[in-house]
């Protein structure tokens, strides 16, 4: 069986590979430019050149832009490149592996720092220590989250950085969430809200996604979370409703 990070590999060398060959096949194509616009195949060039820096920046990854170009040049003028298909995806998979796994170690410091210092910050409640922690931003009342509660929620997942990966507020509605089905570090840290309370949680990657998912690998969490009904399941149990859209905190769940 292949593992997630096999897949991930396999799936970048193919991007990366598609990309090189539709840069230098626009620039091959000489007899089709009169054509199209001179002006726009200049600036598709351009922006092409821009995504794939962007793809590689994404994964810290460096290109040496001279042997890039040059690579371009050799490709027009009929020269063979300097590696087989078969060893430059070879070395590109194993560089990329050695990127990941330098990012994933990189962000696992990163996390444990962050939680170190965050664990004296005021009014921070360490539920477990270097773990998982949350600050209680909206006081509720009401019903209270169990472990068995499928609560309707409004939620917004960020990086440490601040990026957005996931969030109610994007797709329109709340979200009725099984808790058994979420991340440990999600249902832990939710578990004993009060409906209309609203909490800030700081998932260390063992509680979150780790390595396995779509995101930086061993990347902190941060989710603000507020509690609509604290167990939605129940006033619905004669009329299930499927929803139109997977969450990510569903797509990715990690189970215990």
């Amino acid at each position: 069986m292949q593992t997630q990070a096999s897949k991930y590999w396999r799936s970048c060398c193919t991007a990366a590979t598609v990309s090189l060959i539709l840069f230098s096949g626009c620039e091959k194509k000489d007899e089709e430019k009169h054509s199209v616009n001179e002006d726009e195949i200049k600036k598709i060039s351009e922006t092409m050149g821009h995504y794939v820096i962007e793809n590689l920046n994404a994964q810290s990854l460096t290109l040496d832009t001279e042997s890039f170009i040059k690579g371009i040049e050799g490709a027009k003028a009929g020269q063979e490149p300097p590696l087989s298909k078969q060893k430059f995806l070879e070395l590109l998979a194993n560089y990329r592996k050695k990127a990941f796994e330098m990012k994933s170690s990189e962000n696992l410091k990163m996390a444990e720092d962050y939680l170190g210092d965050n664990s004296n910050s005021p009014n921070i409640v360490v539920l477990e220590k270097g773990k998982l922690h949350y600050q209680r931003l909206k006081p509720g009342n009401g019903e209270t989250v169990s472990e068995t509660s499928t609560p309707l929620i409004q939620y917004e997942g960020k990086l440490i950085d601040g990026q957005v990966f996931d969030s109610t507020g994007k797709r329109g509605k709340p979200a009725e969430l099984p808790l058994k089905s979420t991340i440990p570090g999600f249902r832990k840290g939710i578990v004993g809200m009060k409906e209309g309370e609203k909490r800030r949680l700081f998932i260390h990657p063992d509680l979150g996604y780790g390595e396995n998912s779509r995101l930086p690998p061993n990347a902190l969490l941060i989710f603000d979370v507020e509690v609509i009904k604290a167990d939605a399941a129940k006033k619905e149990a004669k009329a299930p409703q499927k929803e139109t859209s997977m969450s990510w905190l569903k797509r990715w769940a990690v189970p215990n």
